[in-house]
This record gives C-alpha cells, sequence and structure tokens, in this order.
C-alpha cells in the first residue's frame, strides 16, 4: 500500500504496517496483477478516484541509484520511511520491475519508484544520487578481486580417486566468486555487485572474447580433421551427444520436476557450459533474469562433472 485517504475530501498519507483501514478508505496497491485482484476483492472494489492523479502533497518520482554507498544495501536498511516519509513501491532493474519488498538488495543502476510527500522529492533525488554514471560504474577494486580469486580458484588443484590432480578452470572458479559476491551485495565500503547495464556489456564482450578464442583454436586443426577423414565421425558423436543431453534434460526437469521454459534454457547452455546458448537464450527472452539463474546454478557442476569424466575415460 504506497497510498491512503481515510475520508472522500481528506488529505493523502503514507500508509504503515500500523494503519487500521475503515470502511470508505481509499488505498492504492502495487504488487503482480494477479495478487492485487484479489486484495481488490477482499478489501472491496474499484475506485474510480486515482490518488495518483493528485500530486499536490504527495508525488512520485523514477530515481537511478548511483551513489555507491547505497549499492548492496536493501530497502530495509535505507529508513526511507522514518528520514523521508517515503515508500519505494518498485524497482526496475534492466527490463525487469520487482515490488519493493524491504529485503530487497539493491544495485548500482537501479531505478526505484518512489512515493513521498513532494517537498522531499528533491531530497531524495540528491540521496540517491539520480545519475546515468551509477548504469556503468565499476567498482575496480571489488572486480579486480573477484576475477584474482576466481582465476585462483580456478587453478587450485584437485585430487581424483586415480590420483591424478584436476583444475576446473578459471572460467567456473571466476562465476562460482561472481555467484558469492552477487549474493553479498556489500562487503564493508565496496559494493561487489556490477550495474546490470555494466554486466551486460560486459557479458557480450566476454562472449565475442570467447568465441573468437575458440574459433581460432579450431581453425588450426580443422584441415587436419577434414583431411583425415575424421570429420565425419566427430560431427556424428558431436551430434549424438548434444542431442541426447539436450532432449534428456528438457524431458526430465520440463516434465519430471516441472522447471519453467525460461529457467530451463539456462540450465541448457549451463549443462553444457556453453555461452554461446546463454546468449542465444537471453537474446530470446529480453534478458530474463531466470536464464542467468538456471545458468549458474548448474555451470560449475557441469564443468567440474565433465573434468572428472574426461579423467575417468583417459585413464581407461
Amino acid at each position: 500500500f504506497s497510498r491512503l485517504r481515510e475520508t472522500e475530501d481528506g488529505p493523502i498519507v503514507r500508509p504503515t504496517a500500523d494503519t487500521k483501514l475503515g470502511k470508505g478508505c481509499l488505498v492504492t496497491v502495487v504488487g503482480p496483477q494477479n495478487l492485487v485482484v484479489e486484495v481488490v476483492s477482499e478489501l472491496g472494489h474499484d475506485s474510480s478516484i486515482s490518488l495518483a492523479a493528485d500530486r499536490r502533497d504527495w508525488d512520485y518520482r523514477r530515481i537511478t541509484i548511483s551513489d555507491p554507498k547505497l549499492a548492496g544495501r536493501t530497502l530495509g536498511e535505507l529508513g526511507l520511511e522514518d528520514r523521508y516519509q517515503a515508500t519505494v513501491s518498485r524497482v526496475r532493474r534492466g527490463d525487469t520491475d520487482m515490488l519493493g519488498r524491504a529485503d530487497l538488495v539493491l544495485q548500482m543502476g537501479d531505478r526505484v519508484r518512489v512515493v513521498a510527500p513532494t517537498k522531499n522529492l528533491k531530497e531524495l533525488s540528491k540521496y540517491f544520487g539520480d545519475s546515468t554514471t551509477g548504469l556503468t560504474s565499476i567498482n575496480p577494486v571489488a572486480l579486480g578481486i573477484g576475477m584474482v580469486l576466481g582465476l585462483l580458484i580456478g587453478e587450485f588443484p584437485i585430487l581424483t580417486p586415480s590420483g591424478e590432480y584436476f583444475t576446473i578452470g578459471s572460467a567456473a572458479g571466476t562465476l562460482l566468486v561472481g555467484l558469492v559476491f552477487g549474493r553479498v551485495g556489500r562487503i564493508g565500503p565496496f559494493p561487489t555487485a556490477l550495474p546490470y547495464t555494466a554486466c551486460q556489456v560486459l557479458a557480450e564482450f566476454g562472449l565475442l572474447v570467447f568465441l573468437a578464442q575458440a574459433g581460432y583454436n579450431a581453425g588450426g586443426q580443422i584441415m587436419k580433421a577434414f583431411t583425415s577423414g575424421a570429420w565425419l565421425g566427430i560431427l556424428l558423436v558431436g551430434m549424438a551427444v548434444t542431442l541426447t543431453v539436450g532432449f534428456g534434460l528438457y524431458f526430465v526437469m520440463r516434465y519430471a520436476f516441472k522447471m519453467g521454459g525460461t529457467r530451463l534454457s539456462g540450465l541448457l547452455a549451463g549443462a553444457q557450459t556453453q555461452p554461446a546458448v546463454l546468449a542465444y537464450a537471453n537474446n530470446r527472452t529480453n534478458f530474463d533474469p531466470r536464464v542467468a539463474l538456471g545458468y549458474s546454478l548448474v555451470y560449475p557442476l557441469a564443468m567440474v562433472g565433465k573434468i572428472l569424466i574426461a579423467q575417468i575415460i583417459g585413464g581407461l
């Protein structure tokens, strides 16, 4: 509930958890559409009067978070209700709108929709920063530490049952550190999560570099494969493995575990450790965060599993 008017001609106020609703009250409800319908049905009925249209004493504004001191903190930690009598009804990250819950962790570049007394909006804009620099600002300290830790973890030797050692690689190590940093959000004065826009740019650039490196390495061997006659066997085995794993995972996760198609597309990309498949899924779903979630949850396990299987097969 972002606004409340107790009587027809009364002032608009900010409702709190202790506010008691009475007959004839007007409230503005923000939330998922299906839940809003349920709330309206439970409380009464839709009103033809829009509280948002009355902007004399209370107003709303989209504000960009560009102050590094706020990144990595939850909405509840900011204490906006006590300091500015303000309510954050929605947070927009990229193209995704999220409900302004107290436990939502903010990131640089997030755009918050704030409902507050009109006189406090200027001060609120200054508090959040409200600059486009928040969309691309990267903390070099956190980024550098994360990359170094990822490389160290990726090169850490792990002993196999056969007595051999293997490493998970820098890509898997960096991804593991990224998962931790993204979950933590902040370490002391340093935000550990990248702004959404900067993250998308780095992801696209990283994919291009990965494909260029893969093509460069494969290009030196492709003529040898064609001239030796092994290309047909490699093609058929590759198709068989890819299709078996892909269709197998699809049917198991879709019908046995009832996983949605959006997250499943990311899981399929992660199971095959293929950033190119991830990029395709992101483009098809307009970078839905569920794709990245499915990918990140399975990628480290798939990478380690492939290395272990390769060690076992190589030792036969």
